[in-house]
């Protein structure tokens, strides 16, 4: 595999931000639910 070891930590940045948003998106529905 010939990915920099850059592209790879800045595409782990990526899902890391995307997670964190879908945990905060799940979190607020939560809290209107509840």
């Amino acid at each position: 595999m010939g990915v920099p070891d850059a592209d790879l930590a800045r595409r782990h940045d990526q899902l890391k931000a995307a997670a964190s948003d879908a945990l905060a998106q799940i979190d607020s529905l939560l809290a209107k639910a509840g």
